[in-house]
């Protein structure tokens, strides 16, 4: 399944998933048994490293286990960390309540591949003239910033360490605008429009 998704390079062993993707991995696949079945999706974690995996009758199981274990401290997850082996907790969400949630991609579309006819998803113009206008108001204040950090240097202006801090401050806050408006209307905003459908 993860192995052959086309936007996530991480993904080329089994231990791949154990350290990305093991929740999703483990609620897919409660997802997809039969209720009869009583699969019960498992977490633990300690020490910066969580694990969750999926345990069915008495056998304990992950992209590196599919044909189980007795004893889930014995999963290679946490034969690499055995610190992280601290206290089970059964999960939160039944399977029969992840079959019943949206079943959506895995990445926002704007954030992975298109599909073959293309996103509908993507930037909207008011998104671009957003991320314009906030490219436009980073140059002008990194434009005030630096001209005011040249005047007081050539010494146009009465220099105080307040007013050269201020121009530095506000070169700052112009180079913040210019890194992060793409991001926000090129990424952010897109994705959160993408996964409210």
């Amino acid at each position: 399944m993860l192995l052959s998704e086309p936007v996530s390079p991480r993904v080329e062993v089994p231990a791949d998933i154990n350290r990305h993707y093991c929740r999703f991995v483990a609620e897919t696949v409660a997802e997809r048994v039969d209720d009869e079945l009583d699969v019960e999706i498992l977490e633990d974690g300690g020490r910066g490293f969580v694990h969750v995996w999926v345990a069915h009758d008495g056998r304990h199981y992950d992209a590196e286990r599919v044909e189980g274990v007795t004893d889930y401290r014995d999963l290679p997850f946490f034969q690499r960390h055995p610190e992280a082996a601290v206290h089970v907790e059964r999960g939160t969400v039944s399977p029969a309540t992840l079959r019943q949630r949206r079943t959506g991609p895995l990445y926002p579309e704007i954030v992975g591949i298109d599909p073959p006819g293309g996103s509908d998803q993507g930037p909207t113009a008011l998104y671009w003239r957003y991320a314009l206008a906030g490219l436009l108001l980073g140059s002008v204040l990194v434009a005030i910033g630096l001209g005011g950090e040249w005047a007081l240097h050539r010494h146009l202006v009465g220099g105080s360490a307040r007013l050269h801090t201020l121009f530095v401050d506000i070169e700052v806050i112009g180079e913040l605008v210019l890194l992060v408006s793409p991001i926000v209307f090129f990424v952010l905003l897109p994705a959160q429009r993408a996964d409210a459908f």
